[in-house]
């Protein structure tokens, strides 16, 4: 547990630099916002709990207390008062994940890529190459990189993969330009408030469950409510979501070469920090494929053994 602790700080304490590293290479600072985030107190024990949250270890993430005006801010935007404020930073978000992606694929296809669209329904190891089996016919390849989430395992016909869906449920809708404060925590009632440029997102609960089950409405009524209880200003109608983090056992991500397939290479299982960590993953899977730097034996994607019945 305590490699599996020591291995996963590693990765979060260059995912910030990685994100930095990324947007100036794609020339797109405006898609990583640095200014933190403040987690707010309503209750009766408010002054504590944020005494308590400035005494605790947040890893690289520095923190400080709302001042007085701070406080006074949040309070002229929402309708129910905050008593305590923490202001976290050395923290940052994407301001516009499709913004990332749509640039990301649109450099990765001027740099000479191929992107195919179509669903990956099996990867199949062969003596010098991999064949990856499509909706749109088979591909061979040098190396294969498994980045599929919590549909992952179903590639992989040999290896144990006991992925779990980790749902998570989020509402959007336009703030009309009311908005304007750092994203905000309001710990009294788990859910996180996010400013996507004209949008503000709220989002809580954790579900383990599978991937194709229904989501539950209950999740996504009480946000609205949360939402509404809490003032913030809403000029559309709710948008709903709700999607499958991909989740191990011992909540560590699997990264690297299989031993019984060295072509094939993993890259799944980051459950809620798949975002943070995603430029990170690539540094690091990059320099292990490209020239064989090690990585922690905690990440290992065969530590959950084979499927049963597998001779491989």
């Amino acid at each position: 547990m305590q490699r599996g602790d020591a291995a996963l700080r590693g990765l979060m304490l260059n995912a910030l630099p990685a994100w930095e590293r990324l947007t100036k290479a794609l020339d797109r600072p405006d898609l990583l916002d640095l200014r933190g985030v403040v987690k707010l107190w309503e209750g009766a024990n408010a002054t504590e709990k944020a005494t308590d949250a400035l005494q605790t270890d947040h890893g690289p993430a520095t923190t400080a207390p709302l001042n007085a005006a701070q406080l006074a801010a949040f309070n002229q935007a929402l309708g129910t008062p905050v008593k305590a404020g923490v202001h976290f930073a050395g923290t940052a978000h994407i301001t516009n994940p499709r913004d990332v992606l749509d640039t990301l694929l649109a450099r990765f296809i001027a740099a000479g890529g191929t992107h195919l669209a179509a669903r990956a329904v099996k990867i199949t190891p062969e003596t010098e190459t991999v064949r990856v089996s499509t909706t749109q016919g088979d591909l061979t390849a040098d190396r294969v990189v498994v980045a599929c989430g919590v549909r992952s395992g179903g590639l992989l016909p040999d290896v144990a993969v006991p992925l779990v869906a980790e749902r998570g449920y989020h509402v959007e809708w336009d703030h009309g330009g009311q908005w304007t404060l750092p994203n905000a925590v309001f710990e009294d009632r788990a859910v996180v408030v996010t400013r996507f440029g004209s949008r503000l997102r709220a989002t809580s609960f954790v579900e383990f469950t599978r991937d194709a089950s229904a989501p539950d409405p209950r999740k996504w009524e009480r946000l609205e409510a949360h939402v509404r209880a809490l003032g913030l200003p809403v000029a559309s109608p709710f948008a709903r979501w709700h999607g499958s983090r991909p989740t191990l056992p011992d909540y560590l991500p699997a990264l690297g070469t299989f031993r019984h397939a060295p072509r094939i290479v993993a890259a799944y299982g980051h459950n809620h920090l798949g975002l943070t960590l995603g430029p990170v993953t690539a540094d690091v899977l990059s320099a292990h494929i490209l020239r064989g730097a090690p990585l922690p034996t905690a990440f290992s994607p065969d530590r959950f053994g084979l499927r049963s019945g597998s001779s491989k």
